[in-house]
């Protein structure tokens, strides 16, 4: 839960703005994972990372067109997606968040999209996208969050 941690200091220092009282933080490197490329585990241009309650770490494999979902140690779980317009394929996914109902929100960059995974990577929703009638118009995403408002 070490990641959730600094994840929730840096979350802090970020939405509080600038501070009155000077603040100092230290940070110890714990390690690093993946390498360049498109087998598992591997990324081309990650564009976000999100963390589940588990502390599972979903990345925006930009460059691959694909999410994946690692153990916080790095070791590969799965993936979704690979190039495309279809429901579950991706055109630069390029923003990433789990929600506390158990789901994965991807910015589809370029397909003008959201589209919603379980935990387990399995497509359950889209909202908006390209040529769609009565559905949300957005331009190219750069960025998705969660909230916890009602």
């Amino acid at each position: 839960m070490r990641y959730i941690s600094i994840l929730r200091v840096l979350c802090f220092a970020i939405l509080c703005g600038p501070a009155t009282a000077q603040m100092r933080a230290t940070f110890q490197f714990d390690a690093a994972f993946g390498s360049r490329g498109n087998g598992p585990g591997q990324f081309s241009d990650p564009g976000a990372l999100a963390l589940d309650i588990a502390g599972d770490v979903y990345v925006a494999d930009t460059g691959n067109d694909r999410i994946q979902k690692l153990q916080p140690d790095g070791t590969f779980l799965r993936e979704a997606g690979g190039f495309g317009w279809g429901d579950g394929q991706f055109r630069k996914p390029s923003g990433i968040a789990v929600g506390k109902g158990l789901e994965v929100y991807v910015a589809d960059s370029r397909n003008h999209r959201i589209q919603i995974f379980s935990f387990q990577l399995l497509l359950t929703g889209i909202i908006g996208g390209q040529d769609i009638e009565a559905s949300p118009e957005f331009g190219e995403l750069s960025r998705v969050t969660v909230t916890n408002a009602n």
